[in-house]
């Protein structure tokens, strides 16, 4: 059975849903970079000799620091690598969002990975399975070197602002040149996008900077836009502009009181405590409707770099009959980004599924698993709607993106051979 897409009523309703539960801090706490500077251009070259010093492009890029609290599988530390020869890996952050990297755990890409798709509801993992964070497990891998790039502060913008796409381009060049190895892009939401806009660019020399990059991840990205922005956004200027006096005038107020939060966000004041909403009318937010004219003039990803995209999709409805279930009725996506928009055009695509039923084999199983759950703490339990690992934040937090994380790293640290045995 064929998904239906979701109603428009619910979709609007999913918006203020969503709104309601980002709310995380506007800005970091630390000022991104200062204006781009034009490097030299790198020549790409193996040389296992050269030692990096990890923050020789910190005026791009940030290195976070290895946490306590974060370990290996085993419980142990994680260990700091070589720089010689490695291969860097880069984090981009989303719309409104930001990097806090500390044992608090509340950034994005720091938050513990503890959450499962299994093509069900999900699974909640048991407190002894959360190890690190999704920086963390990067981290680990042998032969990378991790960094974030930070855009939070003009985060409301769009890519094309020169301190997002081309400052993160600025980035990817100064790595290549210090590491000598091709660089992984990893971007959550927007943050692929913005890797998107960086790969339209040439280097201070002229060539591509996608030549630059062996490895492209994105996790929920919009790539041709979100239908739940959009949405949101007609709702409100068609109510605004309504015949209707008791629809248009309260629309109105709320259309009004929006433009003013935004223009009070971008002067780093909060007006609610929710970012999304501050910058719902700012530039960025306008540009993430499906088919705004942003995101058709927004280049593709590069046919020269290996693309895998990594997407949520929950699924509603499923009856039970006489022994056999119906397919679910509602495809959500992840509450913002549909599959379709979130894996356009990559070579390699990894859909997380979350089924919820109303009457079917899943919510019978579901409340089997919830009962032998009770008075374990420790063990694992399906996730509800609510703590679903499908939903477009907590793909950060969910195993199989993170298996997909290491995946590409890895093939990018075999292609660059920076595995370097000790002593060399």
């Amino acid at each position: 059975m064929k998904l239906k897409p979701l109603s428009y009523s619910a979709a609007a309703l999913s918006v203020f849903a969503l709104a309601f539960g980002a709310a995380v801090p506007a800005y970091a706490e630390e000022a991104p970079s200062a204006a781009p500077a034009a490097d030299e251009s790198p020549v790409v070259e193996q040389d296992v000799n050269r030692e990096p010093d990890v923050n020789v492009c910190s005026r791009y890029v940030g290195h976070p620091q290895l946490l306590d609290s974060d370990t290996q599988p085993d419980g142990s530390p994680i260990k700091a690598q070589s720089t010689k020869n490695a291969t860097p890996v880069v984090l981009v952050h989303g719309w409104v969002s930001y990097f806090k990297h500390d044992d608090d755990h509340d950034g994005y890409f720091s938050k513990y990975v503890d959450r499962t798709a299994n093509g069900h509801a999900g699974i909640l993992l048991a407190d002894s399975d959360v190890k690190s964070s999704m920086i963390g497990i990067a981290q680990q891998v042998p032969g990378a070197q991790v960094y974030t790039f930070d855009y939070s502060e003009v985060a409301a913008h769009w890519v094309t602002d020169p301190y997002i796409g081309p400052n993160l381009a600025k980035g990817i060049e100064c790595l290549a040149e210090a590491y000598g190895n091709k660089v992984v892009l990893v971007g959550h939401s927007m943050g692929g996008l913005t890797i998107r806009e960086a790969l339209s660019h040439d280097t201070s020399a002229g060539a591509p900077v996608s030549d630059l990059v062996s490895q492209v991840l994105t996790i929920g990205t919009p790539n041709t836009g979100s239908i739940y922005a959009e949405l949101g956004g007609t709702v409100f200027e068609n109510a605004s502009t309504s015949k209707i006096s008791a629809l248009r005038v309260p629309s109105k107020l709320v259309w009004d009181a929006l433009g003013v939060c935004n223009s009070l966000y971008e002067a780093n004041v909060k007006c609610t405590p929710i970012p999304a909403l501050n910058a719902f009318r700012g530039e960025g937010g306008q540009a993430l409707r499906t088919g705004s004219q942003e995101l058709r003039d927004l280049a593709p990803m590069p046919e020269n770099v290996n693309y895998t995209a990594v997407s949520g999709d929950i699924q509603l409805g499923g009856f039970s009959l006489f022994g056999k279930t119906s397919d679910p009725i509602v495809s959500l996506g992840d509450l913002l980004v549909d599959q379709k928009s979130a894996t356009f055009a990559a070579d390699k695509q990894v859909n997380n599924v979350c089924k919820y039923g109303v009457v079917s084999k899943w919510s019978a199983k579901e409340k089997i698993q919830r009962i032998e759950a009770i008075g374990k703490p420790g063990s694992e339990r399906p996730a509800s709607l609510a703590s679903t690992p499908c939903w477009h934040e907590a793909l950060l937090k969910e195993t199989n993106t993170a298996n997909t994380l290491v995946d590409v790293i890895n093939h990018a640290v075999i292609e660059n051979g920076s595995l370097v045995a000790d002593g060399e």
